[in-house]
């Protein structure tokens, strides 16, 4: 089957909108400081194939498991690659959301310091 035009436009696209599998393949592109060709080779895929499942939504906290498996076997990628992929974007997004929030409090308490009062 041939790539459609648009395919490549489409998946580049996805990848602005956290709610696709796109944007998870954008951030772990940056984690990891690899290529899409380097994620498609992770997955045993090809590049096209990514894709496709970059156009996905992002699989839901609570119904991680079977999204993970439809996506795997609707692109014939192994499930537990995929979710590897998802979950250590997943961490590091959560590492870096108390990492800003730390932030935040020390910023916080030094302007109470400035200002001579406590929070």
């Amino acid at each position: 089957m041939a790539t459609p035009s648009w395919l490549t436009h489409a998946a580049a696209r996805g990848a602005d909108h956290r709610w696709t599998f796109g944007a998870i393949v954008a951030t772990y592109c940056e984690i990891e400081r690899c290529s899409t060709e380097d994620v498609a080779a992770r997955l045993d895929c090809t590049t096209d194939t990514l894709m496709w499942i970059s156009l996905c939504r992002r699989p839901a906290p609570d119904e991680f498991a079977d999204q993970i498996q439809s996506i795997a076997t609707r692109f014939n990628v192994p499930a537990a690659k995929l979710a590897a992929i998802v979950r250590r974007v997943y961490a590091i997004g959560a590492l870096r959301s108390s990492d800003e929030s730390a932030q935040e409090l020390i910023a916080a308490r030094d302007r109470a310091d400035d200002d001579g009062e406590d929070l």
